[in-house]
């Protein structure tokens, strides 16, 4: 009998190794988000402020969601959680707000995704340039000017966020470069795998979950 997502991330959760709990919600939260599932979302989200009561975390993580999963995703997401938090008297809100400031992101965003992708930054940014320079523009100041350098969450963070976004959207080729950013800044192996392990008990994407976070994980940590 096929197993409900609820019960696929219960069993996910519970085999989390590495993750602190509310590490690993925070994970399952933009999984379930990324995933349209908002029941599981709902869930997750009282779960989260049962152990934690860092609500600017998680909304941070519900919102740098659009990236990978776009606008539908994002605002769904925040007004589950916002509901939940609202019943539980919970704050959920950012303390960062910033001017819209294209320069400065501009320049935040080139720092930022240097120091992601190191030496391969200039080839990265030039095989989405080849296809279109504006997007190549946008991922600099849009995706990591704008919010991957946001201060709320630190870079581990944000990337095992954009990690699990990815891989419940089945973007196998993203998520390998943002597993390889990952390792590169120290990242944690065993953190990852349970990223993906909690990902793909929500992902229609993964017929065999289990077997694509080895595959994954011994593409990246050879």
């Amino acid at each position: 009998m096929e197993l409900t997502l609820h019960t696929r991330l219960e069993h996910a959760l519970a085999n989390v190794r590495a993750l602190e709990r509310s590490g690993a919600l925070l994970i399952a939260a933009v999984a379930s988000q990324a995933a349209a599932e908002l029941n599981v979302l709902r869930q997750v989200v009282h779960a989260y402020f049962e152990c934690c009561s860092d609500g600017e975390r998680l909304y941070e993580a519900l919102l740098g969601t659009y990236l990978f999963a776009g606008f539908p995703a994002a605002i769904e997401g925040l007004r589950t959680a916002h509901a939940v938090a609202r019943t539980r008297g919970a704050r959920f809100c950012s303390a960062h707000g910033e001017p819209y400031d294209v320069e400065h992101f501009r320049e935040r965003g080139r720092r930022h995704f240097e120091r992601i992708y190191g030496e391969f930054a200039e080839r990265v940014l030039g095989q989405i340039e080849e296809f279109s320079h504006e997007l190549a523009e946008w991922v600099i100041i849009e995706g990591y000017g704008k919010v991957l350098s946001r201060p709320s969450l630190d870079i581990i963070e944000r990337e095992r966020c954009a990690i699990a976004a990815l891989a419940v959207g089945g973007w196998e080729r993203q998520l390998q470069s943002h597993l390889r950013a990952y390792a590169q800044l120290g990242g944690s192996r065993d953190e990852a795998r349970d990223t993906l392990t909690i990902a793909a008990a929500l992902s229609a994407h993964a017929a065999e979950p289990i077997e694509v976070v080895h595959h994954l994980l011994e593409s990246v940590w050879q």
